[in-house]
Order: C-alpha cells, then structure tokens, then sequence
C-alpha cells in the first residue's frame, strides 16, 4: 500500500492510525463572571501544561467568526474550532468566541500534519449542545469545575480517509485561492516570516485546506507551524498575532504590512505551489529540510516543462496550452520527459485521467474536452513510449492534432524520439494531426513533419512512414474553432 508522497507526511506507519485525544470546551457560561473558563472538559486537559488563556488566543476576537486552528506546541499539539458563543455574562455582555479544543500528543508513526487532517475536521464538527444542554447540572461556583467529557478516539483511519480529506483541502485551495497568493505565503514562510499572512476576500479557510498547507512542506517545518485558517479582529496586529501563529488568513483590504522575501524562496514556493495545486507530489524533488519555520531549501529540481503543464493542469480556467510559453521552455530542454517507471507511473498520463473525470459543474463541456485532449496530445509528444497512447488515447476532437505541442519545438529536438511509439502507434499519431480541420493548424504539421523527413538523422523507415502518411492525408475544409 503506497501512501501520497507529500514530504510532510514522511515517517507515517502503515495504516489505519489510531488518534486518541483529550477535549475540552473554552467559553463563558451564561450569565456568569466575565472570565472565560473551561466549561467541559476530560481529564487529561486538567493535566496540560499549557494555558489556554494564552495558547489560544486570536488576536482582539472582536469580529466573532468560525474559523479553525492548530498550535503546535513542541510535543503536544491542540486542534481548535472557534465559533460565536450564544452566552452573555452577568453584564450582559456577548459576542466572543467559544472554542472546542482537541489536545493530541505527538507518537511515532503519526506525523503531526497527518493529525492536523484527521483533527482539524474532527473538531469543526463538535457542536456547543454538548454541554449547554447540561449546564444546568454544572456546579459553576467552582472556578475549577468543569462538565465531565470522554476523549475523542478517532480509529481506523485509512487511505480512503486520508485520499478524501486531503483531495477536499486541496480542491478547495484551488478553487479560493489563486496561485500567486499561494507563492507568495509560502515565500513568506520559507524565509521566516512569522506570521506569514494569506488575504482572502470571503472568509476562512476550511479545515481540510488549512491542513493541506502542510503538505509540501518538509516534515520537520511542517510539524512545527501554528496555522489560523481566520483572524476574528477588526484591528490587526502582526506582532500580537506572531506570539502564537506562523500564518494567519486575514480579510482582504485590511491593510497587512508587506513582507520582504528572497528571490530564492519566490523560486522555490513556485515549485510547492505548482505540486500543491496539481495535487501531485511527484512534482516535488528531493530537498534539505530546514529546521523550524526557516527552510534553507535548495530550488527543486523540477522540469520546467513539467511545471507549466502542471500549472495548465491546474487552473480550471485556461483552455489552450499557451505555444509561445511552450516554445520558450521547449528551448531549454532536450528530448522528452524523463519516465524511469514508463508512462503509466508519470504524473502526466496521471493528468489526463484526473482532468476527464473532475469538469467543474460550471465548464462548458466542450472546451473542457479540448483541455483534456491537448494533455493528451502533451503525453504523446513528451512521453514517448509502445504504452503512451493506450493510457491516454489519442485527443477526441479533430481539432487538437495530437502533434500539437511538438509545434513548439524544432523536429531536430523531438522527432527521433517519436520513433519509441512504434510503427503503429506513430502511424495513428500521425494521421490524426494530419486530419485537423483547420488548414492553418494543418499546414504548420505538414511543414513540420517534411522538416523532421529530410533531416539527416532520421532513420529510413521513420522517413518512409512520414512521406506515406504526408501523401495519404486528405484535404479537409479550413476552420477556425481551436484558436491555436
């Protein structure tokens, strides 16, 4: 069984994981003093070292909000979700937080990010009722007294768990949050930021999400930042704020001071953003891990043609490979894509599939198909090989020739790899491209191909092949619907 290779899930044991946690509630209590207190609680909480007064403060918490958190607080680590309380106090007084809290101890076998996926969810999910519907039994002029609870035992968890909850962080960093402001957090947190801030303008993130920002994170880092998904404060002050949280999501337009960020980790953020986003963590190389908050990382090792299919890959909005951006990078490569597994263990014909099965309930369904037609046409060029075109086919519509992207580069760089098709295979490739419906889009491959035939280098047969498939192809009316 082979888990998701996110480097800050690094250390896990075999599944399923078991996670017993201690829980309490931290709020006021119904015409009460002003003092928050616990209100329920089991018994391991009154045994933590840590206060909660203090580790679980958001700032001024004048702007009540739902949001989740997680500190992490060298061994233990505590899981929190604050909601509005519906108390008010013996003035009268309302309007604050209530927080369920989760303390979870860190145990070989259960890296702190993958609790943080299991917790974060778990405790947005608790509800209040809990014991408010039993305060009536709570003997509250004990300032120690608390509502009894048994721990959370969260069992069982697995790899369809862990495949789900991290797809919905994911997905949901996706859709909310664009790829620049993800570089630009995680620029901030590579460089030691604190607290790295992330501006959104409708609200806070899920608990899922906010657990996926750990994941291409090295273990050692990931395992010790504190992550609010919302700042609940009309006023904000950063330094307040760095006394408990590495990174914070605040509201749009608050006005947050610039953080100042090497160029390095602007290049390196790239690289976690792009994996993070096409929700591959094959994209991420293997790096040094930094210690803390501050990675001194070296740059990924990463193909750059690799990262701007991944970044097509990823944005739900581009429909056309961007040619120019593919020529650019097409010069600073030689041959195709490196496949050490073949072409099925390739995160590309990975692509394919995931993007044929995940059209957002807004796409229009056939510029969806020509997204997933020119990954398609993008596999059969860069991943050359017998096996390439049974996994991903050639592209449905006659209009992305599957030689598409191979217009990009000169035949010089491309075409002999061609060959590892097969005979059959190219032929099909061929014919295919050879068949576009746009005469512009048409003659370009014609050219291209009778460039790659009369080169020296190509081998008789390949020249033969190309010369019977040039004189076999058919004229077909001229359009203009792919826009290439």
């Amino acid at each position: 069984m082979t888990l998701p290779a996110w480097p800050a899930l690094q250390g896990a044991a075999p599944p399923p994981w078991n996670l017993t946690c201690e829980r309490g509630i931290w709020g006021k209590i119904q015409s009460g003093p002003p003092e928050f207190r616990w209100l329920a609680r089991s018994p391991g909480v009154a045994a933590g070292a840590w206060d909660p007064a203090r580790a679980l403060r958001l700032g001024a918490e004048d702007r009540p909000a739902r949001t989740p958190g997680w500190r992490a607080l060298g061994p233990g680590y505590l899981a929190a979700a604050y909601y509005p309380s519906r108390a008010q106090d013996a003035a009268g007084r309302g309007g604050f937080l209530e927080r369920q809290v989760l303390a979870w101890r860190a145990f070989p076998g259960v890296p702190p990010p993958l609790a943080a996926l299991a917790l974060l969810p778990a405790a947005t999910g608790l509800e209040h009722w809990v014991w408010r519907d039993r305060q009536h039994l709570g003997r509250w002029g004990d300032p120690d007294y608390a509502l009894p609870l048994d721990p959370l035992e969260l069992t069982g968890l697995g790899p369809d768990w862990l495949a789900r909850t991290i797809g919905e962080g994911l997905d949901e960093l996706g859709k909310r949050v664009t790829q620049e402001c993800l570089r630009n957090l995680y620029a901030q947190i590579l460089s030691g930021v604190r607290p790295a801030c992330l501006a959104l303008p409708d609200g806070p993130l899920g608990p899922q999400a906010l657990a996926a920002l750990l994941l291409p994170l090295p273990p050692q880092a990931a395992s010790a930042l504190s992550l609010a998904g919302w700042v609940p404060a009309e006023a904000l002050d950063p330094e307040d704020l760095a006394g408990n949280w590495d990174f914070v999501v605040i509201a749009t337009g608050h006005g947050w001071p610039p953080a100042t960020v090497a160029s390095e980790h602007l290049e390196l953020a790239e690289h976690l953003v792009t994996a993070l986003l096409a929700q591959d963590p094959a994209l991420l190389a293997e790096r040094r891990p930094g210690t803390g908050t501050n990675l001194k990382a070296q740059r990924c090792q990463v193909s750059p043609l690799l990262t701007t299919l991944a970044q097509f890959t990823a944005d739900p909005h581009r429909r056309l490979l961007d040619m120019a951006e593919l020529r650019r990078i097409l010069r600073q490569v030689t041959g195709p894509l490196a496949m050490p597994g073949g072409p099925g263990q390739h995160p590309l014909c990975r692509w394919v599939a995931q993007v044929a099965g995940d059209r957002p309930h807004w796409a229009d369904e056939r510029g969806w198909g020509l997204k997933v037609d020119q990954l398609r046409a993008a596999a059969l060029c860069f991943l050359p090989h017998p096996e390439t075109l049974s996994l991903v086919g050639l592209p449905q519509s006659p209009w992305v020739p599957a030689l598409l992207p191979a217009l990009a580069s000169h035949p010089k760089r491309i075409g002999a790899s061609l060959g590892k098709h097969g005979e059959d295979g190219l032929r099909r490739i061929l014919h295919q491209s050879l068949g576009c419906p746009r005469a512009v889009v048409r003659m370009r491959i014609r050219a291209w191909l009778a460039r790659w035939r009369d080169l020296d280098e190509t081998a008789p047969a390949l020249r033969a092949m190309i010369e019977d498939c040039l004189a076999a192809s058919a004229i077909v009316p001229d359009s203009d619907s792919l826009g290439t």
